[in-house]
């Protein structure tokens, strides 16, 4: 409704043939222009200056947009020529503000101050105030149409490209619901049924037939890249980190031109298998030994000029030379996870999410990017796996049945000694080994405990982001 603001004072009707010169760009934006077609208006846009003589010289009438500002008097004159500055805008905001934020904020915080208070002033000490706001309003308006996307995608015969849209968005839903303080979204249960039952299902296995270009499961992230001949390759791997996880780093990577992607982590998603993946490269661990850095190493025939830095290791400006490929790997996403006491009957990592936050702002991963970047590597993010909150379900199983276990799933070659019910057996790729799954949100612990752990296969612990920083942006606003 801004928008009408603008239009009356500077007196634009459907019926006037006005040449546009929007150097702010507010009236360019499709949600700007959307909303001028429902009013009456005509809007075109003209590529040439002979385009723009024409139509000065008919009697065509609209909003007509072009680009070059050095328009002669002569054309000029047979519009209404209109200037959309900052000093038009019809509202008190602070002009450092207009400069250094973007469009789609400077449109929120319009519409959120004409929504609620006319005559407040926007300066650089509330506008983030105003501008959070304003995102929780619009978010809570789109909120219904996203979970009715998402729960859209189990109403088809279901596929794992329809299992990574459906992670993301799920991702998005659980990011968002913390970040504006909402209640969060529950899966029903008929959706989460579903998609165990594909995931334990041979039609799940044929993903692992799928090319290695723009992997869709983490064991090809490596083969991937390694196709594409980088000089100077960093590679990345946080543990433990899903897509709402991502979305929280993200907020500090917002100087970085980046290209988004996601995969799904290995069955069990576990560190020691799906991790182990990435690092090989391919499927092949689920009996394999060896650490992460000898299973990275051994993709590379130069090992010389090849480094591993664990969680403990940092990245220097100085340890890095002579390598042109590094590897990297943060704990601190599965570190706080497992440290975190979540209270009896909370369906929420909201606890969570507020220390991975405040943790983020004092830890060295974006100090540890820029010092690659600096030095022309090109960095690469993944991870292997995500993580639920789950609730014990008493079921126990001897020590000697899992050959590898986790609180959500374990691995063994023999299932005449594992109980079927409560539980979902996966056949991994590998030939007679099992993945033992607790059902639904539960977990292989006492009655009733709670916690935020992984191994599973549902959403949140099965699709993880895999990321390409291309490099910094240009123009790095506020």
């Amino acid at each position: 409704m801004w928008v009408d603001k603008i239009l009356l004072r500077l007196k634009i009707t459907p019926t006037d043939k006005i040449l546009l010169d929007d150097s702010l760009g507010l009236f360019r934006m499709n949600e700007v222009r959307d909303y001028l077609l429902t009013k009456g208006f005509k809007v075109f846009d003209v590529s040439s200056l002979t385009e723009l003589s024409n139509i000065s010289r008919n009697n065509q009438r609209g909003l007509f947009f072009f680009a070059d500002s050095n328009i002669p008097n002569s054309i000029k004159e047979r519009f209404h020529y209109i200037q959309i500055t900052k000093n038009n805008l019809s509202y008190d905001i602070d002009p450092i503000l207009i400069e250094n934020i973007n469009n789609t904020e400077l449109v929120l915080l319009l519409s959120q101050v004409y929504q609620t208070n006319f005559t407040q002033s926007i300066s650089l000490e509330n506008y983030q105030e105003i501008l959070h706001q304003a995102k929780k309003d619009n978010y809570i308006i789109r909120r219904e149409k996203l979970i009715q996307t998402f729960e859209n995608y189990f109403k088809t015969d279901f596929t794992y490209d329809a299992l990574l849209e459906a992670g993301k968005l799920l991702g998005k839903i659980i990011h968002e619901d913390y970040l504006y303080d909402i209640e969060n979204y529950l899966i029903p249960d008929s959706i989460v049924e579903k998609t165990e039952e594909y995931i334990v299902s041979e039609k799940y296995n044929n993903i692992f037939y799928e090319s290695q270009y723009k992997p869709k499961t983490v064991d090809k992230i490596l083969p991937y890249i390694k196709t594409l001949k980088i000089k100077k390759l960093a590679l990345i791997c946080f543990d433990c980190m899903g897509i709402p996880e991502w979305l929280i780093l993200r907020e500090y990577l917002k100087g970085y031109i980046m290209e988004e992607h996601s995969a799904l982590a290995l069955i069990p998603t576990i560190t020691s298998i799906s991790r182990k993946a990435i690092f090989s490269g391919n499927l092949n661990i689920y009996k394999k030994t060896g650490s992460d850095e000898k299973l990275f190493l051994d993709n590379f025939e130069d090992k010389s000029s090849v480094a591993f830095f664990a969680n403990k290791d940092e990245i220097t400006q100085n340890n890095i030379l002579g390598y042109n490929t590094i590897c990297k790997v943060f704990n601190l996403f599965d570190d706080l996870a497992h440290g975190v006491v979540i209270p009896k009957g909370c369906s929420s990592k909201r606890l969570y999410f507020k220390q991975l936050d405040d943790y983020i702002k004092g830890s060295n991963i974006l100090e540890t990017i820029n010092i690659l970047v600096n030095n022309d590597f090109n960095v690469f993010l993944c991870s292997d796996h995500g993580s639920t909150i789950a609730v014990g379900n008493g079921l126990k199983f001897e020590k000697w049945v899992k050959e590898i276990s986790g609180k959500r799933a374990f691995l063994t070659s023999n299932l005449q000694h594992v109980e079927q019910n409560n539980v979902k057996i996966y056949q991994t790729p590998a030939n007679k080994i099992y993945a033992v799954i607790a059902e639904n949100k539960a977990m292989f612990d006492h009655n009733n405990s709670i916690g935020i752990v992984h191994g599973g296969i549902s959403l949140e612990e099965l699709v993880v982001p895999f990321i390409d920083i291309k490099g910094r942006k240009i123009d790095d606003r506020i």
